[in-house]
């Protein structure tokens, strides 16, 4: 049985694609807060993340029976675990606001549900350059901005946890 081939750079763009669908979900359900469908929403962004391990399996998988990888095998392996971890920390945030009974989001939720989705977009754009080597200037600027959308972040974060 021959195994089919994939191309790790296709996957990656992939598996990023799930954090920017799971992020837009996120993202409107805060924009229109409903504490009733907290629920139905951890369970569609659960199924999305599911979906992501499963593609991350897959690849680790072909690796293993990779003969010649075209990036060294532990670069995959970090790409691979870095994209699952956006993934995974969304999925957490919808997790915890059902864990939590959230009944009211304040804006400066809404201000970071923006940013993930931003960071997620770029996320993508990013490694849908990275397919092809010869756009290293486009890569360079999707990295920094990948980078100011989590240093913006970071701000929101000190001046929420101030607000407090």
């Amino acid at each position: 049985m021959k195994i089919q081939k994939i191309n790790y750079f296709d996957e990656f763009e992939k598996n990023a694609e799930f954090a920017v669908q799971s992020s837009i979900i996120l993202c409107d359900f805060l924009k229109n807060f409903d504490s009733q469908k907290t629920l139905e929403i951890e369970q569609q962004v659960h199924k999305i993340e599911h979906s992501a391990d499963r593609r991350v399996h897959a690849i680790l998988n072909y690796l293993i029976k990779d003969f010649i990888p075209p990036i060294d095998r532990d670069d995959i392996v970090e790409i691979v675990h870095r994209i699952d971890d956006v993934v995974d920390c969304i999925d957490e945030v919808a997790i915890d606001l059902d864990i939590m009974n959230v009944q009211k989001i304040r804006d400066d939720v809404n201000e970071f549900a923006e940013l993930i989705v931003e960071g997620s977009k770029a996320l993508t754009q990013m490694l849908t350059a990275f397919k092809s080597m010869h756009k290293i200037d486009e890569i360079h600027k999707l990295i920094v901005e990948v980078n100011t959308v989590e240093e913006r972040g970071d701000k929101l974060f000190q001046n929420a946890i101030r607000n407090l």
